[in-house]
C-alpha cells in the first residue's frame, strides 16, 4: 500500500505551483520609470507613452518633473509609470541650466512638444570644449537588466550654424564605457516621431553592486579631442555645440520573455520531481 496520504499528495503538488507561478510573475508587467526634465513646475509637464513599451502605465503614464535646481536635478522618491512610489533614486550634477525651446526646430510638432520641448543642459562655453555631467540611479534590483533611454535635442536643430556654436545641439551620453550620441531628422519642427539614434539613444545594462547605475551626459564634440569621431546633427561648419540638451529619461527594468519564464519554471518542476524519486 502506498503510505502517501491525501495531503500529501496536495503538498507535493503544491510547491512545484508555486514556485511556477512566482518564476512567471514576472511576465505581467515591468517597472517603468519616467522623468521629463525642464524649467517649470507647471508648464510642459508630459504624460502618455514615449520610445519606451509600458503596457501599464498606457496612455495616462506617469513622468517625474525634475528641474535644474544650482546645477542638479534629483529625487529620492521616484513614481512609475502607474504613480506609484518605487524606492528609486536619482542625482544629476554639473548641470548649466535649464530652458524651454523657443524655436519651432527640434522635435517641436505631433504630440511630442511637452516632452521634448523644455530640457536641462550642460555648456562648456565653446563648440570645441566638453562640459560633463554625471548622473546616477540608485535602489535598483542588484543583478536585474534595465534598458535606460536618454532624450537629447534642443533649440537650434538645424544644419545652419549661429553665434557661440549653438546650432546642432544634440546630446553625447555614456554608460559603463559606451557611448551615444542623439542626432536631428533634418526636419525643421520634427517629424512627430521618437526614433533611435534621433531623439533618443538607448542602453541596455545590468544594476551592478548596491543597485546603482552611474552615467555621464556632454555636448557634442566632434574631432581627436573630442567625444566622438563626427558629429551627427551636422553644423554648417561641421563643428559641434557647446551646450548639450537632456529632455528626458526612461528606465525599464526587463523581464522575461513567455518562454524564458516558461523554461525556468520547468527547470524548477523537473528538479523538484527529480529531488522526490
Amino acid at each position: 500500500m502506498c503510505s502517501r496520504t491525501p495531503f500529501r499528495y496536495f503538498m507535493n503538488f503544491l510547491l512545484p505551483a508555486t514556485l511556477t507561478l512566482a518564476a512567471m510573475t514576472g511576465l505581467a508587467s515591468a517597472t517603468v520609470v519616467n522623468i521629463d526634465f525642464g524649467n517649470s513646475p507647471t508648464l510642459n509637464i508630459y504624460s502618455g507613452q514615449a520610445a519606451a513599451p509600458d503596457l501599464a502605465g498606457g496612455a495616462t503614464a506617469t513622468w517625474n518633473p525634475l528641474l535644474n535646481v544650482s546645477g542638479t536635478a534629483s529625487s529620492v522618491a521616484l513614481k512609475d509609470s502607474t504613480n506609484t512610489t518605487t524606492g528609486i533614486g536619482f542625482s544629476l550634477s554639473g548641470l548649466s541650466g535649464s530652458t524651454s525651446n523657443a524655436l519651432t526646430e527640434a522635435e517641436r510638432l505631433g504630440g511630442f512638444v511637452s516632452l521634448m520641448r523644455d530640457y536641462v543642459q550642460v555648456d562648456s562655453g565653446s563648440s570645441t570644449t566638453i562640459a560633463t555631467a554625471t548622473g546616477s540611479f540608485t535602489g535598483l534590483v542588484v543583478g536585474a537588466t534595465y534598458d535606460i533611454y536618454f532624450y537629447g535635442q534642443g533649440e537650434g536643430m538645424s544644419t545652419t550654424t549661429g553665434a557661440g556654436g549653438f546650432r546642432g545641439l544634440n546630446s553625447y551620453f555614456e554608460v559603463n564605457g559606451v557611448g551615444k550620441q542623439t542626432s536631428w531628422d533634418s526636419f525643421a519642427g520634427g517629424d512627430g516621431l521618437l526614433f533611435e539614434g534621433i531623439e533618443y539613444v538607448k542602453f541596455t545594462f545590468v544594476a551592478g553592486a548596491g543597485g546603482v547605475i552611474n552615467f555621464d551626459f556632454e555636448n557634442v564634440v566632434p574631432g581627436g579631442s573630442g567625444n566622438v569621431a563626427t558629429d551627427l546633427a551636422p553644423t554648417a561648419t561641421g563643428g559641434g555645440a557647446r551646450r548639450g540638451a537632456l529632455n528626458a529619461i526612461q528606465l525599464v527594468q526587463v523581464v522575461p520573455e513567455p518562454s524564458t519564464a516558461l523554461l525556468s519554471a520547468l527547470g524548477i518542476l523537473g528538479l523538484i520531481v527529480r529531488r522526490r524519486r
